[in-house]
């Protein structure tokens, strides 16, 4: 761990230390395919800041020179019948190189940290997500219920777990839970089908083979 990177921590906990409260996050120095960063996250990494230093000096030093200051950027996307709404990050950044005038660097630091919206791994809150397979899943699942008139996708989210609640046109309840690494269908509170979470096809498989053999996930759907 570089030395200089310790004292640009410093820099910032002394300089942000109240917006970093509260955020709920701190500033924690990282190794990422041999590149050192700072990142703005809390200790259990469940939120954090789409900000983070990266140093790009070829010989470590101690001030911002060579550091570049690197924001994602995201698109808020509507999903759900019940106006969820998910943080969708794209591939776009923004980069801005820092320099060794301090007053300057801290000045662009603290225009992202303010104008940066909290953000969470997996589960988020209220009607606000970051669950980006659960999210993905939406426009895949009404595909499968497009013959389903009058049926509503609800966003719903149980204990952290986040997912989909609908009932059919023949008044059958389903539930699509998206947990770590694991998906789950259940129907009238029954777990009838696990799949990836990253695979959504499945569900517009499953709930169309379901929903030809009427509702009997006994019979094997036509995957």
């Amino acid at each position: 761990m570089a030395f200089p990177a310790l004292n640009r921590v410093a820099e910032l906990n002394a300089r942000f230390g109240h917006l970093f409260e509260t955020f709920g996050v701190k500033p924690k120095i990282v190794v990422e395919h041999q590149l050192l960063k700072i990142r703005f996250e809390d200790k259990a990494r469940t939120r954090f800041l789409p900000v983070e230093l990266q140093f790009r000096n070829e010989e470590p030093r101690d001030d911002w020179d060579g550091v570049w200051l690197v924001t994602d950027e995201y698109e808020e996307v509507e999903i759900g019948a019940n106006d969820w709404t998910w943080h969708c990050f794209d591939d776009e950044e923004s980069v801005e190189y820092l320099t060794q005038d301090t007053d300057l660097a801290m000045e662009c630091i603290e225009r992202e940290l303010t104008n940066a919206k909290l953000a969470y791994n997996g589960a988020g809150f209220g009607k606000e997500t970051w669950n980006d397979n659960f999210a993905m899943a939406y426009p895949y699942l009404t595909e499968a219920l497009c013959m389903q008139e009058g049926v509503e996708v609800l966003c719903e989210r149980h204990e952290g777990v986040e997912g989909y609640e609908f009932t059919s046109s023949v008044g059958v309840d389903w539930r699509v839970a998206f947990e770590p690494g694991i998906a789950s269908i259940f129907m009238n509170a029954e777990k009838v089908a696990t799949f990836p979470p990253d695979n959504p096809d499945f569900l517009t498989n499953y709930f169309l083979g379901v929903f030809t053999f009427k509702e009997n996930p006994r019979q094997e759907p036509k995957i």
